[in-house]
């Protein structure tokens, strides 16, 4: 397996029993031949009126801060899943709920 962070796909080819990318970094492309190709882009919470108002919870950089029992500082007021940062899957939000 190889990772490749701060990269660009630039083009992905179909083959047969394979996917060819040709990856950007800077200046330098590089193509990589493989079974299979995970790309992952990154995730933000949809919390963008959330903490707008003095009277609301902190947000930290797209992400609601919450306590160990998933409560913000806005009284009476929790928060779960994708909102509140890793890991990012619905079985997190399920068991918070």
């Amino acid at each position: 397996m190889k990772i490749f962070t701060g990269t660009t796909v630039k083009e992905l080819k179909k083959g047969a029993d394979s996917v060819t990318a040709t990856l950007v970094n800077g200046d330098k492309t590089t193509t990589v031949t493989a079974e299979r190709v995970v790309l992952a882009i990154g995730i933000v919470g949809k919390c963008r009126e959330y903490g707008s108002r003095e009277d609301q919870g902190e947000v930290d950089r797209t992400h609601i801060v919450v306590d160990q029992w998933c409560k913000t500082d806005e009284p009476g007021m929790y928060a779960i899943g994708d909102v509140v940062g890793p890991p990012w899957l619905a079985h997190k939000a399920m068991h918070e709920a």
